[in-house]
């Protein structure tokens, strides 16, 4: 069961909070006709119940990385559900940023500096869990993303669901991530692994953790949300939304297909308003979505395999995870910061 958001007012404030993570209260005051402690109120309300909470994603081309890898693949039902059982736990490998997993299938998504550390990964999966028959055979596929060559259309981005569950309007758009590598200074890296350890501190936690000013700590903060380098999110628990299922979709277009005809369908996923999760690459994309019914679901799958009917290959698939029956990991971001930064700067 859902929770009941009733009111316009809760509504409108829930949902430009959501597509405005970098603005405080006072800044969404001057966008809605409430005032200030009315969104506070709120804000804080919907947060102690657990529907919204604050992160931060760091931009993974800025910090040094150069490949996104999607893994997707079913389990060995030859395997005790209790080792499947265990799977989410034990996947908190340095690289991984999200994993879904129910009794039958997984997806999960993992960061890299360059395809040597990525193949490191992808060792790790196989000794710990490949060798034992843990997978089901020739049912897992590894999927690279080159970030220099890789569209990021949507990362988590929750506004577009939130606007079509409460019929409300959207007052921004989703933006694209920009997926350009920046040379960062070394308080500039310091900053950034401190607000990802800690996504909801302040200023003041933040310059004890670095020694460096709080004066130095807003400017590094600002220019880098400003520049794309942290990106604020605000994550909806799906489930609380009354949303049922998310469904995991990869798509490997034939190679004689004309360019006009992949972007018409990149850009269907990315007005699609259920699709919270988007990424393109040449011949290849992977999205998330969510559905509040089975019903809801299937129309969607309709409508995706009358759109890309007879342009994509034998590997295209979709895995639908019922929430309440599936482990969720997401915004794991701490590890990869470390791997990537380093601690060598902690006295």
């Amino acid at each position: 069961m859902g929770i009941d958001i009733k009111t316009d007012k809760e509504k409108e404030i829930i949902g430009s909070i959501i597509d405005n993570p970098e603005k405080n209260e006072g800044d969404i005051a001057k966008i809605l006709p409430y005032d200030t402690e009315e969104i506070r109120y709120i804000r804080r309300k919907w947060e102690s119940e657990g529907l919204i909470n604050k992160v931060l994603i760091p931009n993974f081309q800025a910090i040094g990385c150069e490949l996104l890898t999607v893994f997707h693949g079913d389990f060995n039902v030859e395997t005790p559900y209790e080792m499947r059982g265990d799977y989410l736990p034990s996947t908190r490998f340095d690289q991984i940023f999200y994993v879904a997993a129910s009794d039958l299938q997984h997806v999960s998504m993992s960061a890299a500096p360059n395809f040597t550390e990525t193949r490191r990964y992808i060792d790790y999966m196989e000794d710990v869990y490949g060798k034992q028959g843990f997978f089901g055979k020739g049912a897992n596929k590894y999927i690279w993303f080159p970030l220099e060559l890789t569209d990021i259309h949507k990362f988590f981005d929750y506004g577009p669901i939130v606007a079509d569950r409460f019929n409300i309007e959207r007052n921004c758009k989703t933006k694209k991530i920009n997926t350009k590598r920046i040379n960062l200074s070394e308080n500039e890296k310091k900053v950034i692994r401190s607000m990802i350890m800690d996504s909801r501190g302040n200023d003041i936690k933040w310059s004890e953790e670095t020694g460096l000013s709080r004066q130095t700590i807003n400017k590094i903060k600002n220019k880098l949300i400003r520049s794309g380098t942290l990106i604020p999110r605000v994550s909806v628990d799906l489930l609380k939304l009354d949303y049922k299922f998310i469904a995991f979709r990869y798509s490997h277009f034939t190679p004689n297909i004309e360019k006009k005809y992949k972007e018409s369908c990149n850009e269907y996923q990315k007005t699609d308003s259920q699709v919270y999760w988007l990424l393109t690459s040449g011949n290849f994309s992977t999205s998330l979505s969510a559905y509040r019914n089975y019903k809801d679901y299937e129309e969607g799958e309709r409508q995706y395999r009358r759109l890309y009917k007879d342009m994509e290959t034998d590997e295209r698939r979709t895995r639908l995870f019922r929430l309440g029956d599936t482990s969720i990991r997401c915004h794991m971001y701490k590890k990869i910061v470390n791997y990537i930064l380093g601690e060598t700067w902690k006295n």
